[in-house]
């Protein structure tokens, strides 16, 4: 994650949870043998309230996170008339999920339980992260 979660509050139950996240993609050139990585920042708009309770409390910036999610686009119109648009990763209500994944003592990474309080018991090892 590279933002910690902020929370918006509107009327007095509807909130929206607002995140960044950073997906990595690496290959190596085949002509200069040196390894390649690529970096893209993804907003994350979530809009379950269980998820953004379990954002509230339990993520910050820096941690390792496993999103699903559908991609949105919107677009609007700035002060000076052009044209903006936004491309997101909205979690609806049964259309979205977020885990969180911390690192383990022995240098793997566990899934802790999932948001909607179901636990999780795989554990997955990485040797060599794709991230």
């Amino acid at each position: 994650m590279g933002t910690n979660p902020e929370i918006r509050r509107f009327d007095k139950s509807d909130r929206i949870c607002y995140f960044s996240l950073a997906t990595n993609e690496g290959w190596k050139d085949r002509k200069t043998g040196e390894w390649v990585e690529i970096t893209q920042w993804h907003k994350i708009v979530v809009r379950v309230d269980q998820i953004i309770s379990f954002c509230e409390v339990s993520i910050c910036k820096g941690d390792l996170v496993f999103v699903e999610g559908s991609l949105e686009t919107r677009n609007w119109s700035d002060d000076d008339s052009q044209n903006r648009y936004a491309t997101e990763v909205v979690l609806r209500p049964f259309k979205g999920q977020l885990r969180l994944l911390k690192k383990s003592e022995q240098g793997r990474l566990q899934a802790a339980p999932k948001s909607d309080g179901v636990s999780l018991r795989e554990t997955v090892d990485i040797t060599d992260p794709p991230f």
